[in-house]
C-alpha cells in the first residue's frame, strides 16, 4: 500500500539503474551482486537472481529496449523510524532511452565543477538507497553541461550527480575514495577490473578537485551510458576519448558506445 510505503515516508530501500537492449537486462548479474551487498548494508532481504530477471525480461518482451529501474524496499511494518522487518517489496520500471546525442561517446562530454558539497555519512558511503536528494538539488544547475562533478565537504573529488568518475594521468587511472560519501555503482566495479584486467595502473584515493585541471583525460561512467570522455571541464579543453579512455571502451564494449 503506497501510504504505508517505506520508500515514501523514508527513503528506507535500494535501488539498480540498468540498460535494457537486445538481449535483455545489460550486466545483469553485476546489477543483481551490487544490488545484494548494497541491501545488506540497510538489513534487507533480496530477492533471488531468477526472480530479479524475470521482472527485467517481462518489461523488455513488452517495452524492448529502454531504462530499467528495481526499486527494493523494506516492508511496511506501522508507522515510526524504528522497525525490524528485513522483508521487502520489490517495483519495476521501463523508461524510454534518455534523448543523447551520439557525438558524447565521439566527441566527449562538457562538465563543470559544481559549487554543491556532498556530506559525509560512513555507514551510507557506496549505497545506492533511494535517498537521493542531494543529487536532485545538485542537478538543478547542470543548465547546458552535460553532467555536473560533485566533491565532498572536504573539497576533494566524489562523482558526477548520476556518474562516477575517474582521471588519468601519465597513463596511470584514479578514482575517487568513496568511504565518506558516494556512490559506488556497479560501472565503476567493472571498470576497475577492466582496467586490472589491462594492467592499466589503478589508484583509488582522495583526489583533489585541483586535479581536474592536470589530468590529461577524465572519463566518466554509469550503468545507461557506459563511459562518457570528457572534452571540456568549465573552460578547460581535453582531448577526448583519450588513449586510456579508449582502452577501456573497446574492451568494455558497451552497446552505448556503438549505437
Amino acid at each position: 500500500m503506497l501510504s504505508q510505503s517505506r520508500a515514501l515516508h523514508y527513503g528506507d530501500g535500494v535501488f539498480r539503474t540498468g540498460l535494457l537492449w537486445r538481449s535483455g537486462l545489460v550486466d545483469a548479474d553485476l546489477h543483481w551482486r551490487k544490488l545484494r551487498q548494497d541491501a545488506a548494508r540497510l538489513q534487507l532481504d533480496a530477492p533471488d537472481d531468477a526472480m530479479l530477471n524475470a521482472d527485467a525480461q517481462a518489461l523488455h518482451r513488452v517495452h524492448g529496449a529502454g531504462v530499467f529501474k528495481l526499486v527494493l524496499t523494506r516492508r511496511a511494518g506501522g508507522r515510526g523510524y524504528a522497525s525490524t522487518q528485513s522483508q521487502t517489496d520489490r517495483l519495476a520500471f521501463w523508461y524510454p532511452l534518455p534523448a543523447t546525442g551520439a557525438d558524447i561517446w565521439r566527441l566527449g562530454a562538457r562538465v563543470r565543477l559544481s559549487d554543491f558539497k556532498l556530506a559525509g555519512s560512513a555507514i551510507l558511503a557506496g549505497v545506492k538507497h533511494l535517498n537521493r536528494l542531494e543529487q536532485v538539488l545538485a542537478s538543478r544547475d547542470i543548465g547546458d553541461q552535460d553532467e555536473l562533478i560533485l566533491c565532498g565537504a572536504n573539497g576533494a573529488l566524489i562523482s558526477g550527480t548520476r556518474s562516477n568518475l575517474f582521471i588519468v594521468c601519465n597513463g596511470q587511472l584514479f578514482t575517487p575514495d568513496l568511504s565518506r560519501c558516494g556512490v559506488a555503482g556497479m560501472m565503476r566495479e567493472k571498470i576497475m577490473l577492466i582496467a586490472q584486467h589491462l594492467n592499466i595502473p589503478l589508484t583509488v584515493s582522495q583526489i583533489s578537485a585541483a586535479a581536474l585541471d592536470q589530468a590529461d583525460e577524465i572519463l566518466l561512467c554509469n550503468a545507461l551510458n557506459g563511459i562518457w570522455p570528457v572534452r571540456q571541464v568549465g573552460e578547460r579543453q581535453i582531448d577526448a576519448p583519450g588513449p586510456v579512455t579508449q582502452r577501456l571502451a573497446e574492451q568494455l564494449q558497451h552497446p552505448a558506445w556503438y549505437r
